[in-house]
This record gives C-alpha cells, sequence and structure tokens, in this order.
C-alpha cells in the first residue's frame, strides 16, 4: 500500500500573489512646501495559499485599503505584479471567482458606468 501525505503549505500555488508591488498617489504638500508624491504600497512582496487566513494590521495611512483595493483590481499598480489564482485580479473577478464586502459604499471614480453594464450583464440589477 503506498500513501501520499499532503503537499505542505509552502508547496501549493499561491491564490494571491503580489511581487514588488508599489502604488503612489498624487502629488501632496509636505510640511516644507514641496509637492511629493505619497507612497501608500512600497515594494509589497506576499503569497498568500490556500487554507491561510492573513490580517493587515497598520495606522492610519500605512496602505491597507490601497493594498485591498490593487487586489480587487480597483486600482492598478505602479508597478510590481498582483495575481489572483494564477490571473489579473479583473480576470479572476469577471470569471466570478472573487467577492468583496467593502468598508463603505459605492463605485470608485471613473468606473461608474462600466461598474452598471457589468452589474446588468451579470443579472445582479
Amino acid at each position: 500500500m503506498t500513501t501520499t501525505a499532503a503537499a505542505p503549505a509552502t508547496a501549493r500555488a499561491a491564490v494571491v500573489s503580489f511581487e514588488e508591488v508599489r502604488k503612489a498617489y498624487g502629488d501632496v504638500r509636505a510640511v516644507d512646501g514641496a509637492y511629493v508624491a505619497v507612497r501608500a504600497v512600497d515594494g509589497l512582496t506576499l503569497d498568500l495559499r490556500p487554507g491561510e487566513t492573513v490580517a493587515l494590521l497598520g495606522p492610519n495611512g500605512a496602505g491597507k485599503s490601497s493594498t485591498l483595493d490593487l487586489l480587487l483590481g480597483l486600482r492598478t499598480a505602479d508597478s510590481g505584479t498582483v495575481r489572483l489564482f494564477g490571473t489579473s485580479p479583473q480576470a479572476a473577478i469577471a470569471s466570478g471567482r472573487v467577492g468583496a464586502m467593502l468598508q463603505t459604499g459605492g463605485l470608485m471614480e471613473g468606473n461608474r458606468a462600466e461598474a452598471v453594464r457589468t452589474a446588468g450583464e451579470k443579472g445582479w440589477l
């Protein structure tokens, strides 16, 4: 009789993957009066595998919401790669593999018409 042990969690493929992801937002006036970009996510590398649970903890402005926005395809990274189930967040969501309940309601700027069209096509309205 042959028994095969389950592969350790580290050997299983990541379902969420961030590789050297960076996201900065516009020009914000610094204390000295100069305008600087705010780095919300700076070089994030993270793999999450099936069965893992993770919590994003940090003070306001640490990049938690920006990281989730990148994961859900609501924003695009300035550099690096975000993968969800081995594909882009947008493709994973379009295939119906991802859902999320955000802390606030509403639609992101610039996506309203597209969101309503997509919701209508999927029969959600």
